[in-house]
């Protein structure tokens, strides 16, 4: 036993024991005295903000409240363990009460329930000031605002918008609602080149383009806006196809509009300057009418407004009438100086057969109708030449005959 106490080992681990007594006698005291002086000690009391919408109550059928923050701060005082079971309470809540108020300007108290008893709760804001206003309703018409449309394809142009709804329900204070000048939406076209449908927020504003702090209902339209490539004007002609019935005769024809819209990229409109030969079949008409007749979209373009035009069709009686001696006039290009004898008609002149509405061919002179020979290209001597017929719309034209023989010399130049 003598051998044991006396080694080196066992010297050290007595040591070892007795320095540790030593220690926690000492700890022990300084944890006694800490205590002493805080009887709360960080692990177990402490301080926190939170956050926590608040609530109004008011009579909401007839009034608007308006100054209430949507949020206040509370600060709670406590144990770490229970205002970490309050961040979990759902029932808990921050509010004002203005039951039973009428329409005025208030100083409201932030109060809170829901939470734990042993909590100390301060709000921040301690209370707020608000005004009640008489809850009021009314309709407005939508507009839409574009934003960036210098920033549209050159000669492109934005159309009429088509919104809908067209009108929304605006609810509001009454000094709120009455300020209210219109209701919009704003559409942004930046990057566009066609037409295109949108949706868009909407907004009331006063008459300077404030905003209205106001509900709008629906707060959300749809939009569709048309987007127009660059256009021209050009005129339409129309072709009749087919024969009228025996009997009758075409008396006019009255193109509504006379003009068209052509869209389509600048360099195609350049070379289109009317639209012609809209087919109009004869056959079925017996008697005045207005038919309605599909304009064609000319080639490279994109489209052509209006789609159709509205072509009026008077019929009457059909008659003849022989216009006696029409006069036969000869055209040579200039730098020409030929002499041109007429054999056959020697007289010059012949008779044109008329045949259409009587009320049109009554009223046709000799000067109307224009009979031409052409001799820019004839050689000398006794040559038989074609006439050339120029008259009014919707009447026949049948000459006595259709050539003549005439005698050209080349004249000398002195």
């Amino acid at each position: 036993m003598d051998k044991i106490f006396r080694s080196s080992w066992f010297i050290k681990v007595i040591s070892f024991l007795i320095a540790l007594m030593l220690y926690n006698m000492v700890s022990s005291n300084n944890q006694l005295s800490h205590n002493d002086i805080n009887p709360f000690t960080p692990s177990t009391s402490t301080k926190q903000t939170v956050t926590e919408k608040l609530n109004v109550i008011f009579d909401q059928d007839k009034y608007v409240v308006t100054g209430a923050p949507e949020t206040v701060n509370l600060l709670l005082e406590g144990s770490i363990g229970q205002i970490t079971k309050t961040r979990l309470i759902t029932t808990k809540e921050a509010y004002i009460d203005l039951t039973g108020k009428k329409p005025g300007t208030y100083k409201a108290k932030v109060l809170y329930k829901g939470f734990p008893s042993n909590l100390k709760i301060t709000p921040d804001p301690q209370s707020v000031t608000v005004t009640i206003m008489k809850k009021i309703t009314k309709t407005f018409p939508v507009s839409v605002d574009f934003i960036h449309k210098n920033e549209l394809p050159e000669g492109y142009k934005v159309g009429e918008p088509k919104i809908n709804p067209e009108t929304v329900t605006v609810i509001g204070g009454e000094e709120f609602v009455d300020r209210i000048a219109f209701v919009k939406g704003v559409v942004d076209l930046k990057g566009i080149d066609s037409s295109f449908s949108a949706r868009m927020t909407l907004h009331a504003y006063d008459e300077d383009g404030n905003q209205v702090n106001v509900a709008v209902n629906p707060a959300v339209a749809s939009v569709q806006v048309p987007i127009l490539s660059p256009s021209k004007d050009v005129p339409v002609t129309v072709k009749t196809t087919g024969n009228l019935p025996n009997g009758l005769a075409l008396a006019d024809i009255d193109i509504d509009p006379e003009t068209v819209t052509v869209f389509g990229k600048k360099s195609v409109l350049d070379a289109i300057d009317h639209i012609g030969d809209i087919e109009l079949p004869l056959g079925g008409i017996d008697k005045s009418q207005t038919v309605e007749l599909k304009v064609p979209v000319p080639d490279g373009a994109e489209k052509v407004e209006p789609r159709k035009i509205k072509v009026k069709v008077t019929i009457s009686q059909k008659a003849k009438r022989t216009l006696k001696d029409v006069p036969i006039s000869v055209n040579m290009p200039a730098g020409q100086n030929k002499k041109v004898k007429f054999i056959d008609p020697e007289s010059r002149t012949i008779d044109v057969v008329l045949t259409g509405a009587k009320n049109v061919i009554e009223k046709i002179q000799q000067s109307d109708i224009k009979l031409s020979i052409d001799v820019g290209n004839a050689s000398s001597g006794d040559v038989e030449l074609p006439i050339q017929v120029i008259g009014p719309d919707n009447v026949t034209m049948r000459l006595e005959k259709n050539t003549v023989t005439v005698h050209i010399e080349n004249a000398k130049n002195d």
